[in-house]
C-alpha cells in the first residue's frame, strides 16, 4: 500500500533534524546520522527507508541553490514543491545558518593548502536538478549587495591564495624548490586584469618546467555550483589555449575539492550572459 505524500509537520520535522546535523556538521560539533534517525522516527511514523530518502531530496534542494548538503545524503531529485517552501522558509529564517553554508560566515577560516587536494572528474549532465514545476519558489535571504560582493571577495581571496599556497607546496613536494618560488600570485601581486590569478608551472620531477596560467574559481557549494567568467578571463583563456587552466574549488570550507578546465572552456560549460552593460540610447 502506498504511504500519504509527507505533510507540513512531517517536513518541517526533518526539516529542522536535517538541518540541526548541517549546523552541527560546518560547527565542527559531534552527532551522528544514526542517533538522528531514531530520534526522528520517534516524531514521524515512517520507515527508516522513508526518512533517509527524504534526507536525499533536502539535498537535493540544497544542491540546487549552490549550497553544501549533508555527505551521505546524495540529492533525489524527485521531490515535492511543498518540502522546497519548508527548505527555503528555514534558510530564510537563520541567515546566520545561510551565511555559514554560503560561505558568507566570517569564523571561517582558510583550509589547510599543504595537502593532497581531491580532484574529480568536470561535471558532465548531472548539473543542478530542476526545481519541480509545480513551484515557482526562490531563496530569498535578507542580505544587501555589498555584504554579498564583500562574501564572494573574501571567498575568492581565499580560494586564490589556497590555490597559491597548494601550488608552491606542491611543487617542493617534488623536489622543484626552484619553480616553487617561481610561483607567482598574480592577482594580488600584480592586480586585477589579466584574466588569470596565478602563474605556476605543471607536469613533474624534470619536466615540471612548463608555465601554466591558473584561474581559480571558488564556491562553498557542490560541482555543479555555477559560477561567474569574465569577458576577459574567457578572451585570455581563447587565447592561451595551451597554458590556461581554469581551477574549480567547490566545497571549500567543508572539504575542498577540485577539478580542472582547458580551453576552449565552451566544451564544458555552457556560457549564459548574466550582467549587461548599458549605455544610453542618446550616447550610441
Amino acid at each position: 500500500m502506498k504511504q500519504a505524500s509527507w505533510n507540513d509537520r512531517e517536513n518541517r520535522e526533518i526539516v529542522d533534524d536535517y538541518f540541526d546535523m548541517l549546523h552541527k556538521h560546518h560547527s565542527g560539533k559531534d552527532y551522528t546520522k544514526a542517533s538522528h534517525r531514531r530520534a526522528l522516527k520517534k516524531r514521524i511514523a515512517r520507515s527508516g527507508g522513508a526518512i533517509e530518502y527524504k534526507h536525499q531530496n533536502i539535498s537535493a534542494v540544497l544542491e540546487h541553490f549552490g549550497l553544501p548538503y549533508l555527505q551521505g545524503y546524495k540529492p533525489a531529485s524527485n521531490y515535492q514543491s511543498a518540502l522546497q517552501r519548508v527548505v527555503c522558509d528555514k534558510l530564510e529564517r537563520l541567515p546566520e545558518l545561510h551565511g555559514l553554508l554560503a560561505g558568507a560566515d566570517a569564523t571561517l577560516k582558510m583550509p589547510n593548502p599543504e595537502q593532497e587536494l581531491e580532484t574529480c572528474d568536470p561535471p558532465t549532465g548531472d548539473g543542478p536538478v530542476a526545481l519541480p514545476e509545480s513551484s515557482g519558489e526562490t531563496l530569498r535571504v535578507s542580505t544587501s549587495a555589498a555584504e554579498r560582493d564583500a562574501r564572494n571577495r573574501r571567498m575568492g581571496k581565499h580560494g586564490e591564495q589556497f590555490m597559491f599556497m597548494h601550488e608552491r607546496w606542491r611543487l617542493s613536494e617534488l623536489g622543484r624548490q626552484d619553480l616553487a618560488k617561481g610561483v607567482c600570485w598574480v592577482a594580488h601581486e600584480l592586480g586585477d586584469g589579466y584574466g588569470y590569478d596565478i602563474r605556476s608551472f605543471e607536469g613533474e620531477g624534470d619536466q615540471a618546467e612548463r608555465s601554466t596560467l591558473l584561474e581559480v574559481k571558488t564556491t562553498n557549494g557542490p560541482r555543479s555550483t555555477p559560477f561567474f567568467l569574465t569577458s576577459n578571463e574567457l578572451a585570455v583563456s581563447n587565447k592561451e589555449l595551451e597554458r590556461y587552466r581554469l581551477v574549480r574549488l567547490f566545497n571549500f570550507y567543508v572539504q575542498p575539492e577540485n577539478y580542472s578546465l582547458s580551453p576552449p572552456l565552451c566544451r564544458f560549460v555552457s556560457l549564459t550572459p548574466s550582467v549587461y552593460r548599458a549605455r544610453p540610447r542618446s550616447w550610441d
